[in-house]
């Protein structure tokens, strides 16, 4: 147990003690002490009245029946999980996860790209992952990553009003920061029938609290959405855009999507340095139709395909 499964049983009836927590949830209440501390870190108003703790006011749960709609998508949510990946990835060893989709309201080792940390608490933002089945391998599913991000950004400016950019190769990004990112791991036969796991987090109400782990510059969904929306209604957006864009890509490939990315560059046109392998340094000029970075290093344009590489702005030298 945890504070995530704390701060669910606050939420239901009945109101409880502080030793009646421990007790339903096995734990100690030095431990659940320290949970109590980490909500309220995350913006959690906890009272306590009566002897009995309850919330000043209700939180938020992903409710499948309000997300899935007609996506025909089996679709469950946990309570809290490792990473949303790496859930289905375990599923898939024993079953087929084609169209299942997990969304977590909490993760502990959330995963980034290149292994790096997902800051991801409870019942603030999305956490979202999906299966897919093709029968055609890897190559041809060069710049998924890219599409996704595109097909993801597209929904939540068109019911939202929520503009984000896009930055090489899977990050969304909003008021210049990062809000977003696109996680996709591959299992299976990767010159034939493969299956897919493709993840996305979302910041939509990241508390300042759990923001103090994140190590980059970081925005929010609702620093740019102009009235209330809730995050149920995000996810739904998300996993039709999601379903769209993965039934659809044997078919269309990242040339449909190509266009649409650009328009969304956060880094065309600027100097910038890529760093892995790939290396090296100059002007971003957008994305090819496999999803690679067009590079102008000193008047030679270089195609830099995604693996290890990563981009960031760099001053030109004079």
């Amino acid at each position: 147990m945890s504070a995530s499964h704390l701060l669910k049983l606050i939420d239901q009836p009945p109101a409880r003690s502080r030793d009646a927590l421990a007790t339903a949830l096995e734990t100690t209440l030095v431990e659940l002490e320290d949970w109590l501390l980490a909500l309220r870190s995350d913006g959690f108003t906890i009272v306590e009245s009566d002897g009995v703790l309850f919330l000043s006011e209700p939180v938020e749960w992903l409710q499948p029946q309000l997300i899935s709609g007609s996506t025909e998508v089996a679709l469950e949510v946990v309570v809290e999980t490792p990473s949303t990946n790496d859930e289905l990835l375990q599923r898939a060893q024993e079953t087929s996860i084609h169209r299942t989709a997990v969304l977590a309201e909490c993760q502990t080792a959330g995963r980034g790209r290149l292994g790096r940390r997902w800051v991801s608490p409870v019942a603030r933002n999305v956490y979202l992952s999906i299966g897919w089945q093709y029968a055609i391998g890897v190559e041809a599913l060069q710049g998924l990553s890219l599409a996704v991000g595109a097909a993801i950004a597209d929904a939540l400016e068109h019911r939202f009003g929520a503009e984000l950019e896009l930055k090489w190769p899977n990050d969304l990004y909003v008021n210049g920061a990062k809000c977003g990112g696109v996680l996709i791991d591959v299992t299976g036969d990767l010159a034939n029938a493969c299956t897919v796991v493709v993840g996305v987090g979302l910041n939509l109400q990241m508390p300042s609290g759990a923001a103090e782990q994140i190590d980059q510059a970081w925005s929010s969904i609702d620093s740019v959405v102009k009235g209330s929306f809730t995050r149920n209604d995000v996810a739904a957006t998300m996993l039709e855009a999601l379903v769209a864009v993965l039934r659809d890509y044997p078919a269309t490939g990242f040339s449909a999507w190509r266009e649409r990315w650009q328009q969304r560059d956060f880094f065309k046109g600027q100097f910038v340095a890529v760093s892995g392998t790939a290396g090296g340094h100059g002007i971003a000029l957008g994305v090819s139709d496999t999803g690679a970075l067009l590079l102008d290093d000193k008047g030679v344009v270089r195609a830099i395909n995604g693996g290890d590489a990563s981009l960031r702005p760099q001053r030109k030298a004079t």
